[in-house]
């Protein structure tokens, strides 16, 4: 029979339900076999087959060559190199168990060609690779890219080991002029992104092919500028004006500005994340129970959340709206896109500085001010409760009705002396 051609190759099919091996000989006595599985997934591969003599016994040996190259542009082993590998490993056939020399040799190819790679690879394509292998949100991956386009943008096609320590102490500087928050915040994204990879290019001995992470400069030197946890929340003596100018974005010169002054409205009365809101499906809301569940969280959760009755009054006739989404916006099959406008409206009236995510500080601090326990809080805010350092908290059982009497007392006490319609 004659020796195989690309042209039968590429033309074999797989097996959907199990790998097949087929065997082609080598063209020499004593020789051998060229082994090609293919994969019911239809990926072929080539391994070299013989037999050698072990106490007594003969015993049969595949040792993989590589993948099939099947196409120009994809890596991997001609049909006429892995023949000229597999004569190359017939000769050294006499030596007996080759498996282990030729895995030890492919080890260290391999290590060579991790070393190359990572020499070459640049922190933009390892940044993509860090976000294709992370089980991250579309916001985190969309804050991560703006962050590391803002501070790393001049090193995004250079390769990873060029950013030294050095180098970092210098981006950091530079940053934290600018905005010491965001240098910092910078440093955390690059700081994972490179242990990734440092992970991902270990060696099978256990051996680093990058040194230690470039960031931790910036702790030995003491260079981290310390942040301010922010604080801010409307004060009580405020909410009647906030009220008041949210209530006129209704029929206002904004776009979707019924949509999103009901929007601020629950966000406050809920202290649910602003994302978490934008993005309520109205399936997820049940006006009957009271209830509303948010199924795309910030932890992972899904959780179910009680309104007040107000709150329920209020978004009543939103969900007689058209479209899945609570807060529609122009298009009513997605939610509002954005409300920097309207919040920059609101800010001007009211004379304060605030943001969507004070209104969930004032949530909270209302409710704790009103004596409220904290793990109702935390359930309530949805704030995960970590057991492992708060031993309390896996014995403590925050039920429904208990969180929906506390956010009753909480809207009653944020809507204390305000008409709310």
């Amino acid at each position: 029979m004659p020796m195989w051609t690309d042209r039968q190759l590429k033309a074999i099919k797989p097996d959907p339900e199990r790998k097949v091996r087929l065997t082609d000989s080598l063209g020499q006595r004593g020789a051998g076999k060229l082994v090609l599985e293919i994969q019911p997934n239809g990926v072929k591969s080539f391994y070299y087959q013989h037999f050698f003599s072990e106490r007594g016994k003969s015993k049969r040996q595949l040792i993989k060559l590589g993948r099939y190259k099947t196409q120009a542009n994809v890596s991997g082993l001609t049909l006429t190199e892995a023949r000229s590998q597999a004569i190359a490993l017939a000769d050294r056939s006499t030596e007996g168990d080759l498996k282990l020399e030729i895995e030890t040799e492919q080890n260290h190819e391999l290590a060579k060609q991790r070393e190359k790679d990572s020499a070459n690879a640049s922190l933009k394509t390892i940044f993509e690779s860090y976000l294709a292998d992370k089980d991250l949100k579309v916001g985190t991956v969309y804050d991560y890219r703006k962050t590391m386009q803002q501070t790393f943008s001049e090193y995004l096609d250079k390769p990873i080991n060029t950013i030294n320590r050095e180098l970092i102490l210098k981006i950091y500087r530079k940053r934290s002029k600018e905005s010491p928050a965001r240098a910092n915040n910078a440093m955390r994204v690059f700081r994972a992104v490179y242990n990734y990879h440092r992970a991902v290019t270990r060696l099978n001995n256990g051996d680093y092919l990058l040194p230690e992470n470039p960031v931790s400069i910036l702790n030995e030197t003491k260079v981290i500028k310390k942040v301010a946890r922010r604080s801010t929340y409307i004060p009580r003596e405020t909410l009647p004006a906030w009220f008041e100018a949210v209530r006129s974005l209704k029929g206002s010169r904004f776009n979707s500005g019924d949509v999103i002054s009901d929007y601020f409205i629950f966000v406050l009365l809920t202290g649910t994340r602003r994302e978490e809101a934008r993005m309520l499906k109205k399936r997820h809301v049940d006006l009957k129970r009271k209830t509303f569940r948010l199924v795309d969280t910030k932890n992972r959760e899904v959780v179910e959340l009680p309104m007040s009755q107000p709150l329920v009054d209020l978004i009543t006739l939103r969900m007689s709206e058209k479209g899945e989404y609570l807060f529609t916006g122009q298009d009513s099959e997605k939610p509002f896109n954005s409300f920097k406008r309207p919040l920059e409206h609101l800010q001007k009236e009211v004379g304060l500085n605030f943001s969507t995510h004070d209104l969930r500080r004032t949530f909270a601090t209302v409710a704790e001010s009103l004596d409220i326990s904290t793990y109702t809080i935390k359930k309530l805010i949805n704030h995960k409760i970590n057991d492992a350092l708060d031993v309390t908290a896996g014995y403590v059982i925050v039920d429904l009705d208990r969180m929906r009497k506390a956010t009753e007392k909480i809207s009653s006490e944020l809507l204390k002396g305000i008409v709310f319609v």
